[in-house]
C-alpha cells in the first residue's frame, strides 16, 4: 500500500481511503468485517470529522 505524509502533520496515511458512507446502510456484523478488512490490507484508521459554520 502506498503511503504519504498527511501535510506538516507527520501522520503517515494510505492513499487509499474507506469513507463510512459505504458501510451506513448495511448490517453491522458486515460493516465491521468490511472495515477490518481494509484495515488488514493497509488501509489506515483515521477519524475524520468536518465543521459546519
Amino acid at each position: 500500500m502506498i503511503k504519504r505524509t498527511l501535510g506538516k502533520t507527520g501522520e503517515v496515511l494510505s492513499i487509499i481511503g474507506f469513507g463510512g458512507i459505504l458501510v451506513m446502510n448495511m448490517e453491522q456484523s458486515k460493516a465491521n468485517n468490511l472495515v477490518s478488512d481494509a484495515i488488514d490490507r493497509g488501509i489506515k484508521k483515521r477519524l475524520a470529522f468536518s465543521l459546519s459554520l
